[in-house]
């Protein structure tokens, strides 16, 4: 559904056929989180924006003020939400009819679920203490980009909870539009593997799901399947293993197509049997996964034939001097062709005894972040750099490889240089060391736009860059500045409507936060 279809109480002024500046000040104030503020969503598109800061403390009684906005940053409504504890926003969508909110209760550590029309009004809620099987980092973590609540087309919402027990698992839970838990799914407690599961669409009444499963007892290696339940009653329908009888697989992405109505699954292979934790792959892959959980038009291209005609590249997908490519995401055209965007990353091993952030590879691959323990040893510094983009045909063949250079961004690590470099590439992703945060339609849907966001650790970013594919198949770019000020933090790029992004800072001075529409334009 378009984001128009969001209900509009404030239509923006039209003159002469140009929109009214579209930017917004929010005072008064007191504290905001930076994942208090985020787009809303609805069947994966931009339909609005959620605002939650806390206004005032009364004993154990805090009270926010919840503010809602269209997709073109005109207020919709607001309200104050008054609990006892201190709560934390972490996700709003729209499935058509009701907005859903979920919230972090850190005082009483408890999840708090609020429906509200798109008006501000508030019609339920409810409160729950989280299980003792349930990983709390994933209430208590203040990294973003890892949604777990999602709307259902036709109405209602699901959220997906990590469980931590004797292994890792996950729960799927399903509520109507007035806040009615439906059933609830959870992962089979004896599983002798760790399972991570991300949702990715709901189709056909199927509710799909991407699975990545590991077993650290075993042989460390990682396993992918994509998973069916049944959107209305909870019933596994299908779960299949990305595989093939030569070739074992490890993900990158996978996506669903609306026009082919099945799934795309994007990742590297290697020779069968080889520990892919450690081994270093033969080249990458795409197939498709069919609403029957069937594998087809699988496509195997090679570092070593068909990449080295584009890059000079060694064994594993090295490329001389460069280092190794993280892929972020698979765009497909308007045309049918696909785009896999990526960034360079390469490790330089240094000696020393230093107190830096460890890495501990179990725990990112079970629950993608890192504790952020201290230890002294070997380091290695991993130095993240240019914009990397294959290019492929709509029957996915490899037409053209795309460098475009970037700054070298350097990031210091407590390691001996033996930890596998794709899960070095995973602990960078999950850290947002990579400058990618997001690719979205630019207006006519002809072409894309990619938001990056380069930064050192540590440090707020003063800009950010747009690079835009164009019709000759190049890629325009500029640096747009979030705000010089250093009174300013919490500097942001959400995603928007078509042909825009948001970008958003708090005023720490003032009280502020500010906000506006950066058109995606040459």
């Amino acid at each position: 559904m378009s984001y128009k279809a969001f209900p509009l109480l404030a239509v923006s002024l039209l003159l002469s056929g140009i929109i009214a500046a579209q930017n917004m000040t929010i005072e008064g104030v007191k504290r905001p989180w930076s994942i208090s503020y985020n787009p809303i969503m609805q069947s994966g598109e931009v339909v609005g924006y959620y605002f939650l800061h806390e206004i005032k403390k009364e004993g154990k009684k805090y009270t926010y003020k919840l503010k809602i906005y269209d997709s073109e940053l005109q207020p919709l409504g607001e309200n104050d939400v008054v609990t006892t504890g201190a709560l934390r926003l972490r996700e709003g969508v729209f499935d058509g009819r009701r907005l859903m909110f979920r919230f972090y209760n850190s005082t009483r550590r408890e999840v708090e679920y609020m429906f509200f029309t798109p008006q501000g009004e508030l019609l339920s809620k409810h409160a729950r203490a989280i299980p003792n099987y349930i990983y709390r980092g994933e209430f208590t973590n203040s990294a973003e980009g890892f949604y777990t609540l999602f709307d259902v087309p036709g109405g209602g919402f699901v959220v997906y909870e990590r469980i931590q027990n004797r292994q890792a698992g996950y729960t799927v839970e399903r509520f109507d539009s007035e806040g009615t838990t439906l059933w609830e799914y959870i992962s089979p407690m004896n599983s002798e593997m760790d399972e991570v599961a991300r949702f990715f669409n709901v189709e056909e009444q199927m509710l799909l799901s991407f699975l990545s499963t590991t077993s650290w007892e075993t042989d460390r290696k990682e396993r992918y399947f994509i998973h069916a339940l049944h959107i209305e009653t909870g019933e596994q329908l299908f779960e299949v293993e990305i595989k093939n009888e030569d070739y074992d697989m490890t993900l990158f992405t996978c996506q669903y197509d609306e026009v082919n109505k099945d799934i795309l699954v994007f990742g590297e292979y290697y020779s069968r049997g080889e520990d892919d934790s450690n081994s270093l792959s033969d080249g990458i892959f795409a197939a498709r996964v069919n609403l029957y959980g069937e594998m087809s038009d699988e496509k195997y291209i090679s570092w070593e034939n068909e990449v080295s005609e584009f890059l000079p590249v060694l064994e594993g997908g090295k490329q001389k001097g460069e280092g190794y490519t993280w892929f972020h995401q698979i765009i497909k055209a308007e045309d049918g062709r696909y785009f896999a965007i990526g960034e360079r990353y390469k490790r330089v091993v240094k000696g020393g005894s230093i107190a830096l952030l460890a890495l501990d590879l179990a725990e990112i691959v079970l629950t993608g972040e890192s504790s952020g323990v201290s230890t002294n040893g070997p380091v290695t510094k991993t130095v993240v750099k240019d914009i990397v983009i294959y290019e492929f045909s709509p029957e996915f063949e490899l037409e053209n490889i795309k460098v475009i250079p970037q700054e070298p961004i350097g990031v210091t690590f407590a390691d001996n240089g033996s930890v596998p470099i794709r899960a070095l590439g995973l602990h960078l992703s999950n850290r947002k060391i990579f400058g990618y945060r997001h690719t979205q339609q630019a207006i006519g849907g002809d072409n894309f736009a990619m938001i990056f966001m380069k930064k050192k650790p540590m440090q707020n970013p003063r800009e950010f860059t747009l690079f835009r594919q164009q019709q000759d198949g190049n890629y325009w770019k500029y640096h747009p500045l979030l705000r010089t000020s250093n009174q300013v933090s919490h500097r942001k790029i959400h995603p928007a409507k078509p042909g825009y992004v948001m970008v958003s800072a708090f005023q720490k001075r003032k009280n502020q936060i500010i906000a506006r529409l950066e058109k995606i334009e040459e």
